[in-house]
């Protein structure tokens, strides 16, 4: 299966960040700003791939990666060649931001779950609370939770993709 990366226009992305700050007061599976990119990539990439569920976003730093998730935290460079790049994600333009795609998630018991990634590599698993009915659920929330950080969190990043946002496209 040949790599699959495909650019996220920063417009996407900047418009998901501000609608991850926004109230919300209905279900986390559906919140508009997880949505947002979900929805472009499952209208954008290659039509196998078209399942997304979730996603995970990844920083560059160098020679290892920094989680959108503080759980997370660093991937180096060895961990993200074998296990944490898959053949089918999206980049950033002009930033060093990955996004990796997930399909629904798969209960492996009742305090478990395993997301694949869309290319049916090895994707996220973990472990639920007893408040949390899906693994879907956390995977939303795990996306939800990295936008509204981002700029927090890779202040500098932000600063240059609302700068590319905003000038106007030739």
């Amino acid at each position: 299966m040949p790599n699959t990366q495909i650019q996220m226009p920063t417009n996407v992305f900047v418009e998901a960040v501000h609608m991850a700050t926004l109230p919300w007061h209905k279900r986390q599976e559906s919140h508009p700003s997880v949505e947002r990119i979900i929805d472009w990539w499952n209208t954008t990439s290659e039509p196998e791939f078209q399942c997304a569920y979730g996603f995970a976003l990844y920083v560059q730093f160098g020679e290892e990666w920094l989680s959108g998730n503080p759980e997370e935290g660093w991937v180096d460079a060895p961990t993200w060649a074998k296990n944490s790049k898959p053949k089918a994600q999206a980049s950033l333009a002009s930033a060093d931001m990955t996004f990796v795609f997930f399909k629904h998630s798969v209960d492996a018991s009742e305090f478990a779950f395993d997301a694949r990634a869309v290319d049916g590599s090895e994707g996220f698993s973990g472990g639920k609370g007893a408040d949390e009915t899906s693994g879907n659920t956390i995977l939303t929330r795990y996306a939800h939770e990295a936008l509204c950080l981002v700029p927090e969190r890779f202040p500098a990043l932000w600063r240059s993709v609302c700068g590319l946002a905003t000038m106007p496209s030739h």
